[in-house]
């Protein structure tokens, strides 16, 4: 398509906005909806559009007051109003080059908008809210107390009911959202149950959903603390939001989780992510996760000895807390480092077309991926094999990453499913390496 053509399709897109927009009545709040290039999604009225400009403005009520902001186009993808979807700005796709264009760059927000994205997730539900039906075994305790009822009964105790069928079924995610935000609505009286399911849906959005906006609105709710097991996860909203200031000063704390080092490494602070692990280190732990996630960071970050280095050091561990368990992240620890020796062999550009397959270490098993390449571009890659448990948000999103870079460089691993995101970029570095001409 030439540009005088999209430059045409364009303008037409804007008129027929226009259009649309004058014959919609406006005494109904909330019956619009934009959606931003990053995914966040807003729901209030479109007031006035200025095609001079480029711009538009969206009213929003939050907490019951109204605000009206204006938004550019070229910051919004979509506009839906009366259940009619318009693309305001395409997304763009990535180059050969794996480069990112202006579509992937890093978002950045003030606090106050990213506060106002928070809210307006937290007073408005998800698209798909309505539609959706509670799904649980009648012999569920809805009462939930805070700690499970005799031996692990996943058919009664609602924490390992959302463990085993919840988690792993993402048919589910859905339902289970809905069913942890019933079981608030009824334990609301009780301080601590209440702080419990607040967090339970913060942790929900974030892992299964990766709706970072409602996810911090309850980690919020729940006043996560510095320091505390959920609050990397809220720091990552924070930057996913488009904050990276607020991410770091909520990961400001001395007994902070190690999973901190690698969200240093994704947000770009790997010498942060090194001052961390020597902090861990001198503080005289000896958890080999965080050589792991320091590897990981600096691996990220192009920083490709000191990773290798960091690996190794998780090979020779003897600190892990069982056998089975030290084998698995040795295994990852290998596969890293195999990954990373076979980076310029796994240049999708020196590729042959083809399909082709290799393994990795996963968090339960081997996670087996395929990926196609054509003309010198991944067209497919795909997670065709495993036994992980937990989070599959994780297979979706890194799969999507690798396809939109064209590369398994710079990818940011899930938080909280750090191990299968990694094993899917292993995976895919090697199944490349098997293409190289």
């Amino acid at each position: 398509m030439t540009s005088r053509v999209k430059m045409i399709s364009a303008l037409l897109a804007i008129v027929l906005l226009v259009g649309f927009i004058s014959l919609i009545p406006r005494s109904v709040k909330g019956q619009d909806a934009i959606e931003f290039l990053n995914g966040v999604k807003m729901q209030g009225m479109v007031k006035e559009i200025r095609n001079d400009k480029r711009e538009f403005d969206f009213e929003v009520v939050i907490g019951g007051k109204t605000f009206l902001r204006t938004y550019a186009f070229d910051k919004v993808h979509t506009v839906t109003m009366k259940n009619q979807r318009h693309v305001v700005t395409a997304k763009k796709a990535a180059t050969n080059s794996g480069v990112a264009g202006a579509a992937d760059q890093e978002l950045v927000r003030s606090r106050a908008e990213v506060q106002q994205a928070i809210a307006s997730a937290g007073d408005s539900f998800p698209d798909w809210w309505e539609e959706t039906k509670l799904e649980y075994p009648a012999s569920l305790d809805l009462n939930w107390p805070l700690k499970p009822v005799g031996n692990w009964n996943s058919q009664r105790n609602m924490g390992q009911f959302i463990w085993d069928v919840v988690n792993p079924n993402p048919r589910r995610w859905n339902a289970g959202i809905k069913l942890v935000f019933q079981q608030w609505q009824a334990q609301k009286s009780d301080s601590e149950k209440n702080r419990r399911n607040m967090t339970t849906l913060g942790s929900m959005f974030f892992n299964l959903k990766q709706d970072y906006a409602r996810a911090a609105y309850w980690f919020e709710r729940a006043g996560i603390q510095k320091g505390s097991g959920q609050s990397v996860k809220l720091a990552e909203s924070y930057w996913r939001l488009g904050s990276k200031p607020m991410a770091i000063e909520m990961v400001t704390n001395r007994t902070l989780p190690v999973s901190v080092i690698k969200l240093h490494g994704d947000m770009g602070n790997y010498q942060s992510s090194v001052k961390l692990a020597n902090s861990f280190k001198k503080g005289g732990s000896t958890n080999p996760l965080i050589d792991m996630f320091l590897g990981d960071a600096l691996r990220h970050n192009g920083q490709i000895g000191p990773a290798i280095a960091a690996y190794e050091r998780v090979i020779s561990s003897t600190a892990f807390k069982n056998d089975n368990y030290g084998k698995k992240v040795k295994a990852r620890a290998r596969d890293s480092i195999e990954a990373i020796r076979l980076l310029s062999a796994a240049n999708v550009a020196n590729v042959r077309d083809g399909a082709y397959r290799s393994v990795s270490t996963g968090y339960v098993s081997a996670v087996e991926v395929e990926v196609k390449v054509a003309g010198g571009r991944l067209t497919s890659v795909e997670v065709v094999r495993h036994s992980e448990k937990q989070f599959y948000s994780s297979i979706e999103d890194t799969t999507a990453q690798i396809m939109k870079h064209q590369s398994v460089q710079g990818i940011d691993g899930t938080t909280g499913a750090t191990i299968t995101s990694q094993a899917i970029i292993n995976a895919t570095a090697k199944a490349l390496a098997k293409g190289a001409k």
